[in-house]
């Protein structure tokens, strides 16, 4: 019972993309670049380093509190999400 690859036994997997085991900094600043795009806002690689960084919210980064629309952007940011990195992280 259970998984056979490369004639042996597979006892458990492992995944990993947030940096630690795999390089995934580049996908997802990718990912998150185009998320961004598709509801109008230009960010630069140090827009998700920082927060990724410190722990800090990307969103209080990328979408300041003075934008007018910021919690419907963050909403559309949200269901854009899922679909952008799974395409994304298929390279990674």
């Amino acid at each position: 019972m259970g998984i056979v690859w490369s004639g042996r036994r597979v006892e458990g997997i492992v995944f990993d993309v947030d940096g630690t085991l795999t390089d995934s900094i580049e996908a997802y600043y990718e990912g998150f670049r185009e998320v961004m795009v598709k509801v109008g806002i230009q960010i630069e690689g140090e827009d998700i380093l920082e927060p990724m960084a410190t722990g800090s919210l990307i969103w209080d980064r990328v979408i300041p509190a003075g934008v007018s629309d910021r919690d419907e952007k963050i909403r559309q940011c949200m269901e854009l999400i899922p679909q952008i990195y799974r395409e994304v992280f298929k390279s990674v």
